[in-house]
């Protein structure tokens, strides 16, 4: 599915699609409208041409049945980008010909398929079929867009190839090239070793993959290869975010970068290498700076770049391999996969939610609607989550740095980056397991004025002190519990040591390190979080610098750590999570089991 940055390409003041203006295109009613019960969907005939540069043709065929799909059909992948950069081709539709402004990307990508499908001047025996989506979909009715990204996931499944477009090469495929010459290493290493049936067997693979990366970008020409291999994974394809979806669930999917063409499954290897070869190559850099070394400070500077954008790559193959080790099952938390759309790029954000949608167990139930605002289906998404996991676990991906500003407060803006590091909160249970109990409503006229409200069930346990409570210590000792403190100093303090800093004796500190280390994940959890507070009930809190004097401090059904809300008028808005060392293992949930700590109604806007 394209990401199209530009004009919307329907007239609907709530649909903000992006994409170039084919409005006379669309006025000539070229397509038929396709029935939905029979998963129809349509494809474009890519006609031949005597040479690369005469004008793409295309013929359009309607109602299409998803199960019919002819196995030699290919799919498109690729990153539309700017909607200003477009390219005219001739669509014969409906018995007209009509002119259609494709994206740039999109008609390059057409071009190079055709090339390589039927060959300069070659006469084809068998037509080429090809679903891609700006033309396919008839992007001016929101109605089918949305019906049709609701089974995304089954076109790219049914179609016999996915080709994804990197872009035009200006380096005559060195890097296509090279990654193959990785992968080659790597296969006849796994035949000499005997497989890769253990750690061992496969360690012994990326070793030498990893020494044979060292030795090429120790000289002049092999740091070319590495240079060009590199570049590849700074192509925009990798930051688009439907592109996850469909290099995930394609059965069959091509790399195409200029006319050079490689299994998507070959970049295994550089990814995997990657890493073990800078490491190694870090340890030359005293020898590269007195000139000494073999490698050149080109060399690691190449390898340095790769490491910006490998990651990116990594997320997506690694997720392609779960899912078809999986056998194709959708993935049970949807959470971790929107998480990654944060790190992506759409031209509506709307489909920060619907580019990943199809990945996820259809027991979720969020469905496309493209007339709807944004705020509205993140709204509606975090509500599917919330009621098919029962649990409040999506609420602690909130954070304050993105897009939407008419949010209610306990929904994730996914437009908003990813924390570089985020608290884990797998080994805790502060709500000892028991599943959230919600009701979701509007209390007021309009989505717009208000927003919807989450009622869950809580347990006030404390409240955060005046500012002249919050701890600040001067501590010089050496131990991992000094460490602790330490980092709380430098938090508050901002790195500095004056004198508006309180001294305490070593017995409390003492006391204070005996408290707040409860767990050896606190000092973990330091790291991701400003300040520590001491409440006015006892409790040392562990959180975030939004929070303020007077926030509550609270467990909730269904929420794995304790949540600080504020209060607003008859409602609370959530502001973030707490550490507290006393109250991590369900602690509460056993008092409340006795009948001592009895949970309330709580209203979250």
């Amino acid at each position: 599915m394209a990401d199209g940055q530009g004009t919307a390409a329907s007239t609907a003041t709530e649909d903000k699609f992006c994409a170039p203006e084919n409005k006379a295109f669309y006025d000539s009613a070229p397509y038929q409208p396709l029935d939905k019960e029979a998963r129809e969907v349509r494809i474009v005939t890519l006609r031949p041409a005597q040479s690369n540069h005469e004008q793409l043709e295309l013929r359009l065929k309607d109602k299409v049945p998803l199960a019919s799909l002819d196995k030699g059909t290919i799919a498109v992948s690729y990153a539309a980008g700017d909607h200003a950069q477009t390219e005219v081709v001739r669509v014969s539709a409906g018995g007209k010909v009509l002119d259609f402004n494709a994206f740039g990307t999109l008609a390059r990508a057409l071009r190079a398929i055709r090339t390589l499908k039927y060959g300069a001047g070659a006469t084809p025996d068998t037509e080429c079929y090809v679903w891609a989506d700006q033309i396919c979909i008839n992007q001016s009715d929101p109605t089918e867009r949305a019906y049709q990204v609701n089974f995304m996931r089954e076109i790219y499944r049914a179609v016999g190839t996915t080709i994804i477009y990197l872009g035009e090469d200006n380096q005559d495929g060195r890097g296509l090239a090279y990654v193959k010459t990785l992968y080659d290493y790597a296969h006849e290493e796994v035949k000499r070793v005997g497989g890769m049936n253990d750690e061992g067997q496969a360690k012994r693979v990326l070793d030498h993959v990893a020494e044979q990366v060292l030795d090429h970008v120790r000289n002049h020409d092999g740091a070319k290869d590495w240079w060009a291999a590199s570049a590849l994974f700074e192509t925009p394809w990798w930051t688009r975010g439907w592109i996850f979806q469909e290099a995930i669930v394609s059965t069959n999917a091509t790399v195409l970068h200029g006319s050079s063409t490689m299994p998507l499954s070959h970049f295994n290897v550089v990814i995997a290498a990657f890493p073990q070869a800078l490491h190694s190559l870090m340890y030359e850099a005293a020898d590269i700076i007195r000139g000494t070394a073999k490698a050149t400070a080109g060399s690691v500077f190449g390898l340095v770049r790769g490491a910006f954008h490998m990651p990116r790559a990594e997320s997506i193959l690694t997720a392609r391999r779960e899912w078809h080790s999986r056998g194709c099952v959708p993935f049970d938390d949807v959470k971790s996969v929107l998480r990654h759309a944060r790190a992506c790029k759409t031209g509506d954000p709307r489909d920060r939610v619907y580019a990943f949608i199809g990945l996820a167990d259809p027991a979720y139930n969020i469905q496309a609607n493209y007339k709807i605002p944004a705020e509205e289906v993140f709204t509606n998404a975090a509500a599917c989550i919330i009621k098919k996991e029962k649990s409040l676990e999506v609420v602690f991906d909130v954070m304050d740095d993105g897009e939407m500003s008419n949010l209610p407060s306990w929904v994730p803006d996914w437009t908003s980056p990813s924390r570089t590091q985020s608290p884990s909160r797998e080994r805790f249970s502060a709500s000892g397991g028991h599943p959230v109990q919600v009701e979701i409503a509007f209390p007021r006229a309009s989505f717009e004025s208000c927003g919807r409200v989450l009622r869950i069930q809580a347990r006030w346990l404390d409240r955060l002190p005046e500012p002249e409570r919050v701890v600040r210590v001067l501590n010089k000792g050496r131990s991992e519990r000094d460490a602790l403190a330490d980092d709380l100093l430098a938090k508050i303090s901002g790195g500095k040591t004056n004198d508006d800093m309180q001294l305490v004796s070593e017995a409390e500190m003492a006391s204070f390190n005996e408290r707040a280390q409860g767990s050896e994940r606190m000092v973990e959890i330091s790291g991701n979080f400003s300040c520590y507070r001491v409440a006015e009930g006892g409790y040392i809190a562990c959180t975030e610098s939004k929070a303020q004097p007077g926030d509550y401090l609270c467990v909730s059904l269904g929420a794995s750590v304790p949540m600080l809300l504020r209060k607003e008028g008859e409602y609370f808005r959530f502001i973030g999570q707490a550490y507290v060392a006393e109250l991590m293992r369900g602690e509460v949930m056993e008092l409340w089991g006795r009948g001592l700590f009895p949970f309330q109604t709580v209203d979250l806007v």
